[in-house]
């Protein structure tokens, strides 16, 4: 999160409060819990020069369009985690196709996220593991493993190589520019569309 938090303050300078929102299955739960565990140590936000106002875990799509609209008013920028099981009137789960064209429709603040697919929804960035390097590097492991002669034990070895991906419609929906040394290490992509998927 402090890699996130950093890009946030480079990108859009003058964000200084931030609220999440999540949904309430399992393992959305256990992920903002970990986020917000993290947000609220005491060093942490004043470092950033960034407070976090709210965290909101909702399932009901009403709820959540709601309570953007509230944050839209009350902080600077939303941090969108896992918008996954997010449920209609019926019961139904919202597309993040869906969820994207109502953030772009009618938030007036940037939304950031940790999933690729962020991006793909109008999201001004996402700080997320890449999917195509999780692959190679677990495909590498593999390798070694299968071609030693002998029987290896091998442990758990955390992934730590994010990619900072930024949506370039949505910097310049918001006025905002990126720095060049973010330039350089980024990804980028240049609309909102997310035509696939849940």
């Amino acid at each position: 999160m402090a890699q996130a938090m950093a890009a946030l303050k480079q990108i859009h300078p003058g964000a200084r409060t931030l609220s999440i929102i999540s949904s309430t299955n399992p393992s959305s739960q256990l992920i903002t819990d970990q986020v917000e565990i993290e947000l609220r140590k005491p060093h942490y936000l004043r470092s950033k020069k960034i407070e976090l106002k709210r965290v909101l875990r909702l399932r009901m799509w009403e709820d959540w369009k709601r309570e953007m609209v509230k944050a839209g008013r009350e902080v600077d920028a939303l941090l969108v985690l896992v918008p996954y099981d997010v449920r209609d009137t019926n019961n139904v789960e919202v597309s993040l196709h869906q969820i994207g064209n109502w953030i772009n429709r009618n938030l007036s603040i940037p939304t950031i996220g940790i999933i690729s697919a962020h991006v793909k929804m109008g999201g001004l960035f996402a700080l997320s593991v890449s999917p195509y390097r999780l692959g190679t590097k677990t495909g590498q492991v593999a390798a070694e493993i299968l071609n030693s002669k002998e029987q290896k034990s091998f442990g758990f070895t955390p992934f730590v190589d994010h990619v900072l991906e930024i949506n370039t419609a949505s910097v310049r929906k918001f006025g905002l520019q990126v720095p060049s040394k973010l330039v350089e290490k980024a990804e980028f992509y240049h609309g909102i569309d997310l035509p696939y998927g849940r």
